[in-house]
């Protein structure tokens, strides 16, 4: 969850820029690490990478609906 509104615009970038991917951010400072297609090809990177301490969302895309609740 962004603590800023520093890392708050960065998740927003994170979001219009990687729309329909899976994300990568860092705990500490809120910036976006990787992304890819699919959660097991970022999972991938991230430990060939050895990349630790993030975060991992989806960035919808833009058509997608949104989702609320549990089901």
């Amino acid at each position: 969850m962004a603590t800023s509104p520093d890392e708050h615009m960065q998740l927003e970038q994170a979001f219009t820029e990687c729309p329909g991917q899976w994300v990568a951010v860092d705990r500490r400072t809120g910036r976006v690490v990787a992304a890819r297609p699919t959660p097991h090809e970022l999972a991938a990177y991230l430990k060939s990478s050895r990349i630790q301490d993030v975060d991992v969302i989806r960035a919808p895309a833009e058509h997608e609906p949104e989702m609320v609740g549990f089901g």
